[in-house]
Order: C-alpha cells, then sequence, then structure tokens
C-alpha cells in the first residue's frame, strides 16, 4: 500500500516535532531537514493546528510544537486528523 504524499509528510514531521520533546520547531528547519516542501508543510501544519494536534508561538524564536500525547504514534495522530475529513467526503459521493 502507498500512503499519499500528505501522509507521509505528515509522518515525517510529527516524528520531528515529537523528537523535539516540547521545544519549538520552524517550518522552514523541518522542510529543510527533512527535505520536504515548505509550502506543502504550510498547508499540512494549518490542519494540525485546527485539529488541535499542534500549537503555533509568533515571533523571531516562535515555532512549531505537539500539544498531544508523544506517546501517541504518529500514525494514530494523523488518522485522528484527516478520517473524519475523508469519510465526509466518501459519504457525500456515495449520497450523489
Amino acid at each position: 500500500m502507498r500512503l499519499s504524499t500528505k501522509v507521509r509528510y505528515g509522518l515525517r514531521s510529527l516524528i520531528a516535532l515529537a523528537q523535539e520533546k516540547g521545544e519549538l520547531l520552524s517550518i522552514s528547519v523541518i522542510a529543510s531537514e527533512q527535505e520536504l516542501s515548505q509550502n506543502y508543510l504550510e498547508n499540512i501544519f494549518a490542519e494540525f493546528k485546527k485539529a488541535g494536534i499542534i500549537e503555533s508561538v509568533k515571533g523571531a524564536k516562535g515555532g512549531y510544537r505537539l500539544i498531544v500525547d508523544t506517546n501517541e504514534s504518529a500514525l494514530l495522530i494523523l488518522w485522528r486528523c484527516w478520517i473524519t475529513k475523508f469519510m465526509l467526503a466518501a459519504i457525500k459521493n456515495m449520497m450523489c
């Protein structure tokens, strides 16, 4: 089974945040270290923030950090974040 780019990027970024153990990490640092598109990560992080998975701190020394239990698997966190969206889309397609 091949994972989508969004899921792969999401997993890699969540793992990077988890390794920081609550310290702030910028999207540009994650994108550079993980060799990911910064623009794509910004969209993913907006979804993570809306889902209550991460929080952001503004400013020169700002960034993002996880606000969920880091003992929980990254895949489970992604599942909770995106499953509702996928299920609603599938139901909508079935009804049309």
